[in-house]
């Protein structure tokens, strides 16, 4: 007597069929995402607003080095750092430097800062370097409004904007409270950022750059995701195969059930460890 043809059950042909569509779902978010300009890609991350009191404050993760800061306690600009607009402040009563400035942190900032009076246009601080800082980031320390970020790559085509966020305490003798870090990640480089507000005058302070900590691209997690995927539907597809190959031995067994037969239940048992061989992992 043949026995028929195993049939897999309606169960786990459902589940296979469902895998298999989700696989050629996850391929085309593969291929969707891979074609993305770099300008739109997961690779640019805003950072902030934060509280920020000394460098200590840069948020875990944002520099993959030591950053280089201007903390303008030298009254210029330097490192090739260039801004629009405004002019460096000395220690005085309106100053609102980052509390640490003055050598110690006691909610009064009296070193120097970054101040512009018109602060509806903002101040841009541009890195003029061959090789583009791919972390880049400033403290906004006072300022009337709402405070926006911008961020600018390579020929300072804008990568984004974060804000407009409401900051401002109303306190202008030098406060610390409000002292906010702003910052971005590119892997592409930054060639500037700005900081702006709605009304009145804006001071900013601890202007820094550096490298980025490098994170996988979008693309490339969905690779990986997508071979761990495949891998589940071929183990997946293999339990079908074991289940096939178990219900054969078991309709063997049963056809030689007989003591006559013991030799052919032998001949099973030989087949049954040859599969094995063949599909160690099933």
């Amino acid at each position: 007597m043949i026995s028929p043809r195993p049939q897999i059950p309606d169960e786990l042909r459902f589940r296979e069929n469902r895998l298999m569509k989700f696989a050629y779902l996850i391929t085309g978010l593969i291929v969707h995402y891979s074609l993305l300009s770099a300008e739109v890609r997961g690779d640019l991350i805003f950072y902030g607003p934060s509280a920020y009191l000394s460098p200590a404050d840069i948020p875990a993760g944002f520099y993959s080095s030591a950053p280089t800061i201007e903390t303008l306690e030298d009254a210029s600009l330097s490192f090739g750092i260039t801004a629009t607009g405004g002019l460096i402040l000395g220690p005085g009563l309106f100053t609102d430097s980052v509390d640490i400035d003055d050598g110690v942190i006691n909610n009064l900032g009296s070193g120097h800062s970054y101040f512009s009076s018109n602060g509806s246009d903002g101040v841009t601080f541009t890195f003029n370097h061959a090789q583009l800082p791919t972390a880049a980031g400033l403290v906004w320390t006072d300022g009337l409004g709402n405070v926006t970020f911008e961020a600018f790559g390579a020929g300072m085509v804008s990568l984004g904007i974060l804000g407009p966020l409401s900051l401002a305490e109303g306190n202008h003798r030098g406060s610390t409270a409000e002292d906010r870090f702003f910052g971005v990640q590119y892997n592409g480089g930054i060639m500037a950022i700005k900081i702006s507000d709605s009304g009145g005058g804006i001071e900013v302070d601890h202007i820094q750059f550096g490298s980025a900590v490098a994170v996988p691209e979008p693309a490339t997690m969905l690779l990986v995701c997508a071979g761990m995927f495949f891998l589940y539907v071929k183990r997946f597809r293999n339990g079908i195969g074991l289940h096939c190959e178990r219900w054969r031995f078991a309709a063997c067994q049963r056809r030689n059930s007989t003591v006559q037969n013991s030799s052919k239940q032998n001949r099973c048992l030989e087949r049954r460890g040859k599969k094995r061989l063949e599909h160690p992992f099933q």
